[in-house]
């Protein structure tokens, strides 16, 4: 299976002249952020979901969100914490590159 640590073995073997061609690489996979119109009204779609929800319920449920995402994002995982945004994976992603050389 592959693991975010046979990645980073595999990155170390990366020669050096290529690194600005790796980054190209890795930057290319990283998702473009332009929303569709389909994509805006199916997002708008959720607008007044919880109007029917009382202000008690609304909270509880924003508290149980909470508290699942920080126990998502706490854990420890090939005893690496992952205490990190999602969004910034790719910027830890090159600095490790830059740091494995």
């Amino acid at each position: 299976m592959l693991t975010l640590n046979n990645i980073l073995e595999e990155i170390k073997n990366v020669p050096i002249n290529r690194l600005e061609e790796f980054y190209q690489f890795v930057h290319s996979l990283t998702p473009q952020k332009k929303p569709t119109d389909l994509l805006r009204k199916k997002i708008l779609s959720f607008g007044g979901a919880f109007n029917d929800m009382s202000n008690k319920d609304y909270a509880d449920y924003l508290s149980e969100i909470k508290k699942v995402r920080t126990q998502f994002f706490d854990r420890k995982i090939n005893n690496v914490c992952l205490c990190i945004n999602p969004s910034s994976i790719y910027r830890i992603f090159f600095l490790i590159i830059i740091w494995a050389f």
